[in-house]
């Protein structure tokens, strides 16, 4: 059975995929803004960190994807705008996270 991109679960840790769950993992760059500090001016700059990213998939899509890269790509660009909301909502949380 194939999932409507709508109904997987996206999970940021491996710790977190409940048992005997199927995954995507997907490597995303996620941006992380430093100020750089010169003597006369503050400039911006945005550098970028990898996160993986776990889609949940199903047995069935699984086993098409595990030797086919070009599937698996085609799936993960299917998750995409999936990911980037769940991105969007989890940011601030990574970010405070490694910073405090």
């Amino acid at each position: 059975m194939v999932q409507q991109p709508s109904e997987r679960q996206i999970f940021f840790e491996r710790d977190h995929l409940p048992e005997g769950m199927k995954a995507l993992v997907i490597r995303v760059k996620v941006p992380r803004l430093y100020l750089i500090a010169d003597t006369h001016a503050h400039e911006q700059t945005t550098i970028f960190d990898d996160r993986m990213v776990y889609v949940e998939i199903s047995p069935d899509e699984w086993l098409r994807t595990k030797d086919d890269p070009a599937a698996a790509d085609a799936l993960s660009r299917e998750c995409g705008p999936l990911i980037q909301q769940a991105l969007g909502a989890a940011w601030h949380r990574w970010h405070d996270q490694e910073w405090s």
